[in-house]
């Protein structure tokens, strides 16, 4: 900056303020014009570190998620990725697991550095991490399928009514005997499912997996369908329905003809199998945008109770269950 200015003549208070398109002290368009070439002939580069600490602002938000690398969470951090950098953020996506309870030096470490926190998923091992943000008085948002317990602002992804008309979808095709494929965690899609195996008069099956993965799935659809064979299969979300698609094959049944399947989530990859998945569709775009529409209310002072939107998934029917 000081070579911009000895090039110009100008003071640096006055090559900052151009630089920086102050709105407080506006500078001349023709005195910034002369700063933004002289800036550009000499290969001037902003510190944006230096620019933070000026503002007393990272221009960083953290994104807290169970598994940053998996598909779901995956088209979350492009969403909001994209919502960030339009206004000059970046996000933050610390390696945290959920195993990570209580939240370790380290982890709680990285809270101090950012201006806002997005939480999605809200489980139980976050609330360590939450509590200490809110101590800081950090804003802080969360969004998921899970519903806090912590009284902050949340975009709620309703997956009741979807999973409900999925398993009606099944009857309504032939099924008898529709089992539900997932981990122990207890939301809206397991207990939509109950609900409705109550309403239909129709005996429960939970398959149980310890670990959400394609192979686990994979595993877990094929033993027990060995076991005692079903007709129709709901699963947690598409990666387990991708899995459980292999696994039902290794079991000798083809999908459709005798298992129907269907997942949840409408990742990309379940439309791409060589059976479509039959899949619960969320408006993760919509979802991403109210959760920053509410953060950065927040990050501008705005003091009020708790907000709470809601989305609702919906039904989108493929050759899984349709062919």
């Amino acid at each position: 900056m000081a070579d911009i200015a000895r090039e110009t003549g100008l003071t640096l208070g006055t090559v900052s303020r151009a630089l920086n398109n102050s709105v407080k002290y506006p500078i001349a368009a023709e005195t910034r014009e002369r700063v933004l070439e002289a800036a550009t002939r000499l290969g001037y580069r902003p510190n944006q570190l230096g620019k933070a600490l000026a503002e007393g602002k990272s221009m960083l938000i953290m994104l807290l998620t169970p598994n940053p690398f998996a598909p779901y969470y995956s088209e979350l951090n492009r969403h909001l990725s994209l919502l960030a950098v339009n206004l000059g953020y970046s996000l933050l996506i610390p390696s945290i697991t959920p195993e990570q309870s209580p939240p370790s030096t380290q982890s709680i470490d990285w809270l101090y550095g950012v201006d806002a926190i997005i939480v999605c998923d809200l489980i139980p091992a976050w609330e360590g991490y939450m509590n200490e943000a809110a101590r800081l008085k950090i804003p802080m948002v969360g969004m998921g399928a899970l519903r806090p317990t912590l009284p902050i602002d949340f975009v709620w992804i309703d997956l009741y009514k979807a999973s409900r008309d999925v398993f009606a979808h099944l009857v309504e095709v032939g099924c008898k005997s529709i089992a539900f494929l997932g981990t122990p965690l207890r939301d809206n899609r397991r207990v939509a499912y109950l609900d409705a195996v109550e309403a239909f008069g129709l005996e429960p099956r939970i398959i149980e997996m310890g670990v959400q993965s394609r192979s686990t799935a994979r595993e877990a659809a094929a033993i027990a369908y060995r076991e005692r064979p079903f007709d129709g299969l709901i699963c947690e979300n598409d990666i387990v329905a991708t899995g459980a698609l292999l696994g039902l094959a290794d079991a000798g049944a083809k999908v459709p003809q005798d298992v129907r399947l269907a997942g949840c989530d409408g990742l990309e990859e379940s439309q791409f199998q060589l059976v479509p998945i039959t899949t619960l569709v969320q408006p993760l775009e919509q979802c991403c945008q109210s959760a920053w529409n509410l953060l950065q209310d927040l990050m501008n002072g705005a003091k009020h109770a708790p907000q709470f939107v809601k989305h609702e998934a919906t039904l989108e029917v493929r050759t899984s269950t349709s062919g």
